[in-house]
């Protein structure tokens, strides 16, 4: 049984290796060129980002708007 274990943990191990290095071939393929073909000034803003910015912004306002509040609560 412990062959077969083994024998199970070199397979699995060989099969993640060669799959991790066709994700990287994959990834290296698809990275965009270090020159931007595109005008600097014409690109579009990074939606996602700016979304997630916002979000964080007024998640920190919420919190600090809370703790404010329980503060001010607790010493009244």
């Amino acid at each position: 049984m412990n062959a077969l274990n083994r024998r199970h943990a070199l397979l699995g191990w060989l099969v993640w290796s060669v799959f991790k290095g066709y994700l990287r071939q994959r990834a290296r393929s698809a990275r965009p060129a270090l020159v931007p073909s595109v005008d600097l000034a014409e690109r579009r803003a990074n939606r996602p980002a700016l979304a997630l910015a916002f979000a964080l912004v007024a998640g920190v306002a919420t919190f600090v708007a809370l703790r404010l509040r329980d503060a001010a609560d607790a010493g009244a």
